[in-house]
């Protein structure tokens, strides 16, 4: 059976896109922590890297980004979080690769670990904790059994709960597969490995979102063709040869709109979707799903419409609705449920429950609300490409605040429910002086 550590920390960096600084501190003591759980094979060590580059792009364990107050909101009293007593929600914050949160969680991975986690959490941000917490959960999560199975969407869900990032995660897997040794083999390590297939990415390389970004011509052709193919415009916003958010949001958009099955539908360019979008014909199959998405998308207008009118609902309603962070989300099956208590994210998922939208924008099953899940799993879209019923969230992510757009323009006129006083309507140049940066556009219509 193939080693760990085969992948070294040039190759994790260049293949993940981290910071190879980085990967040089925090592989080997992770290295080290997948072994003493019995996850040393391959598919694990694939497992844990992608979840990592997943996770904390930059290959670091992080705090969650937050302030007190945010964390208070998000976290205060969660009983299913073991936050029982005050100074819990800002205290047990998100820490580590994989976002430790909770005093239960604190105190069940210390213990297990023999580590006093629960009387001093920042112990997570250490390389050799924050590693074995990540090796600890992976094991008993059962990632090592999906991991071997190839079941890679269990093991995102394993560690997400759901599906989002599931782009980034999935690019990762396919790299690491695809690297020399990256796959298992009954190859001896003197064999001569076949030589890879040049012509596809000669002609169109696959382009991903990585941190930092993939950036040069390829990805400049690749944005031209989103911009401007036989199907309109995809929106990839400006034509600077980054492949960011807005460009793979892009891709996915061309890519549901192509006809392309709904697995397939993620933010990967490369060489078929440049040739749909050159011209080259869709297979049958392609144009009789385009055809029906098409005849779906006729009545997004009026669902966007619905949503809005919700959202006008609650500012009218204003004196009747409290900002309370409440999970699940209070009134998810009673629409227009008065009085109401919920927060930003709560309000503007109710906005969508209630009009009726087939998807909900944290790309669950309308059971939670956080900034974050709507960063992962809403398409990022440039401010152009705004329209009414689209959100945007401030802050990096997991994201700070959200708001629900009334109005599009140059100025957009919000809907926003960040404190008691709300739900309000408030201009974007108004509300951002009061949120970090940066702003980030989203669409999941």
């Amino acid at each position: 059976m193939a080693r760990a550590s085969s992948f070294t920390p040039e190759q994790i960096s260049a293949l993940l896109g981290c910071k190879v600084a980085n990967v040089r501190h925090y592989w080997p003591p992770l290295k080290t922590a997948l072994t003493e759980q019995g996850l040393g094979d391959r598919p694990s060590t694939i497992a844990a890297l992608a979840t990592v580059a997943t996770e904390v792009p930059d290959f670091a364990p992080i705090n969650e980004y937050g302030s007190t107050a945010y964390f208070r909101r998000m976290y205060e009293g969660r009983a299913d979080l073991g936050n029982t007593r005050a100074g819990d929600g800002a205290r047990y914050h998100g820490r580590g690769f994989i976002q430790l949160t909770g005093r239960a969680n604190y105190r069940g991975y210390g213990r297990r670990l023999g580590v006093p986690l629960e009387r001093n959490p920042d112990l997570a941000l250490d390389p050799k904790i924050a590693s074995r917490v990540l090796a600890a959960y992976m094991k008993d999560h059962g990632i090592g059994a999906l991991a071997a199975r190839g079941d890679w969407r269990g093991v995102r869900r394993a560690v997400n709960g759901g599906l989002n990032g599931w782009s980034r995660f999935s690019a990762c897997v396919k790299q690491l597969q695809q690297a020399p040794n990256g796959k298992e083999s009954k190859m001896s390590t003197t064999a001569t490995r076949p030589k890879p297939r040049a012509t596809r990415t000669a002609a169109t390389p696959d382009l991903a979102l990585t941190n930092p970004h993939l950036s040069g011509a390829p990805v400049r052709d690749a944005q031209k063709l989103l911009a401007t193919n036989p199907y309109g415009n995809f929106q990839p916003g400006t034509v600077d040869g980054e492949y960011g958010p807005a460009s793979a949001a892009a891709t996915k958009a061309a890519k549901w709109a192509l006809g392309y099955p709904p697995k397939a539908c993620d933010e990967i360019f490369g060489s078929k979707l440049a040739g749909f979008l050159r011209g080259n014909p869709l297979p049958p199959s392609f144009q009789a799903r385009r055809k029906e998405r098409l005849k779906d998308a006729s009545g997004q207008a009026g669902l966007r419409a619905k949503i809005v009118q919700i959202a006008r609902w609650g500012i009218q309603n204003e004196g009747q609705i409290h900002y309370q962070q409440l999970r699940p989300v209070d009134g998810v099956d009673h629409p227009r449920k008065l009085p109401l208590h919920t927060d930003c994210s709560g309000f503007s998922t109710l906005c969508y429950k209630w009009a009726g939208a087939a998807v909900d924008p944290n790309g669950g099953k309308w059971t939670g609300a956080y900034t974050g899940t709507m960063l992962q799993h809403c398409r990022h879209i440039p401010r152009s490409a705004v329209q009414p019923g689209d959100l945007v969230v401030w802050g990096a992510y997991p994201g700070h605040h959200v708001a629900l757009v009334l109005e599009a323009g140059a100025d957009p006129l919000l809907c926003s429910h960040g404190q008691e006083k709300g739900p309000m309507a408030i201009r974007f140049s108004a509300e951002s002086a009061y949120q970090p940066s940066p702003a980030t556009w989203l669409s999941c219509l």
